[in-house]
């Protein structure tokens, strides 16, 4: 499925997020157009960013409950995907990862296969509490809607 990305926008952004570990950006109403163009075009997925954005609380959109009811608000009903969660090494990925899906997160994405192990183990409370079966319903629904079984052979 296509996925437009790095929302809300990083047109304001001083460097790339892959370039730098902390990019101040701006929420510009050009750039949130793009994405409500994307969506009324029946985008299924959606990819936020790592920029930090001072309507966010100057908290980075990946991690953000804004950012997530902003991207709701524009109509967006599909599945919320984090950039990579392994940016930054240490403890940060699994921080993040917690704080991603409680924020709105469907999916999280992790370059480094250790980061999602321990991501996996830190959000294993978060699922026997109920707390990410939202999550896992759209998961479940963009998966059927691509032709995919409902449940992946690994």
């Amino acid at each position: 499925a296509g996925c437009p990305k790095h929302f809300p926008g990083l047109g304001s952004a001083p460097v790339s997020t892959d370039d730098a570990p902390r990019v101040q950006a701006r929420v510009v109403p050009r750039e949130l157009r793009a994405f409500r163009a994307a969506i009324r075009s029946g985008v299924r997925c959606v990819m936020v960013g790592h920029g930090l954005y001072e309507r966010f609380a100057g908290e980075r959109a990946a991690v953000s409950p804004g950012a997530y009811r902003l991207l709701r608000r524009l109509g967006f009903q599909g599945v919320a995907i984090t950039d990579s969660l392994s940016v930054v090494r240490g403890p940060w990925p699994v921080r993040w990862a917690r704080q991603a899906a409680r924020a709105g997160a469907d999916l999280l994405l992790f370059t480094s296969s250790t980061d999602a192990r321990r991501a996996i183990r830190a959000l294993l409370p978060l699922a026997r509490k109920g707390l990410l079966d939202e999550h896992v319903r759209r998961i479940l629904q963009l998966r059927r809607s691509l032709g995919l079984a409902a449940r992946p052979r690994w």
